[in-house]
């Protein structure tokens, strides 16, 4: 064997080595066994683990912890970071390997996927993960969970002296109680980097950045008619005043939809009023830029 050759293959093994090394290895961790009959029962009783709220998943979740706490014992041993390994994405697929899951498959072979399963555990290890991080000032009284109020509801709404509504920022540290809603809403807030890669927040981000992109490109369109008074009766036509509209009112029905969706849930963070609202007509006033009210407009439902 050439003197390349034998150093590629040293290399090689080498490389396997420190692959082994790096990996926690299940059989360790005596405490994982504790968790089983639990995923048992949350595999067969998901749904009504469901609408029970975040208090039903607060068994499991003091178990995630003190398996946490021997992984990083286990860990520590070996010269590892636990928090490497004790993330969303892993702990989900040792949860689901704990009860085989998934393994029963369709005719035409495909798995059997539960989705409600799978939103439950992925619920018990975030709210574990956030109170391993420690970032969310998260309680947990006679089974209820509870989180500082800012963190949760960061804007308030109110009616100002004319009736209309503001919003405000929430500077309260009161403890108020975490629903199943709005635990992934401050997972993703406060533990981007071990959010849920393939699923939620994947679809949030796309979204996101969508709304983004199509807010930069009307606002680059108003600065266009700012510096050239021309630019909208040179460049639009009818079609493409009546998409505006379209996009406006689109625009401000989910905006509505969102705030009452957030205020109108159940205790379990379900929404309770399941159907959608429709944007009738909407009024408003324009005004030049010294601040002066040239007229009002409305747009037809």
């Amino acid at each position: 064997m050439s003197i390349e050759k034998r150093k590629s293959e040293n290399k090689k093994s080498d490389n396997k080595k420190n692959a082994e090394v790096k990996s926690i290895k299940l059989d360790q961790i005596k405490s994982l066994s504790s968790i089983d009959i639990d995923l048992k029962n949350l595999q067969k009783l998901a749904d009504k683990f469901d609408k029970k709220g975040l208090s039903a998943y607060v068994p499991l979740s003091n178990k995630l912890l003190t398996i946490y706490d021997e992984m990083k014992v286990v860990a520590t041993k070996s010269q590892l970071d636990v928090n490497e390994f004790f993330v969303l994405s892993k702990m989900k697929k040792v949860l689901f390997g704990r009860v085989n899951y998934p393994s029963e498959k369709t005719p035409d072979g495909k798995f059997v996927r539960s989705p409600s399963f799978e939103s439950a555990v992925n619920r018990a290890v975030q709210l574990s993960l956030l109170r391993i991080n420690n970032v969310a000032g998260i309680t947990i009284k006679e089974l209820d969970v509870l989180v500082v109020s800012k963190l949760v509801y960061p804007t308030l709404q109110t009616i100002n002296d004319e009736g209309e509504k503001e919003y405000i920022a929430n500077d309260s540290n009161k403890l108020v109680k975490l629903t199943t809603r709005k635990l992934s809403e401050l997972y993703k807030s406060l533990l981007p980097d071990n959010a849920f890669r393939k699923g939620t927040q994947s679809k949030d981000n796309t979204i996101t950045k969508t709304l983004i992109e199509m807010k930069k490109v009307l606002e680059s369109e108003v600065k266009k008619r700012v510096s050239n008074p021309d630019y909208i009766m040179e460049n639009y036509g009818k079609t493409d005043f009546e998409t505006l509209n379209q996009i406006a009112k689109i625009s401000l029905r989910l905006s509505e939809q969102y705030c009452r969706d957030n205020r109108n849930d159940t205790k379990d963070g379900k929404t309770k009023d399941v159907e959608m609202i429709a944007v009738q007509s909407v009024s408003y006033d324009y005004k030049n830029n010294k601040g002066q009210v040239l007229g009002n407009s409305k747009l037809a439902g």
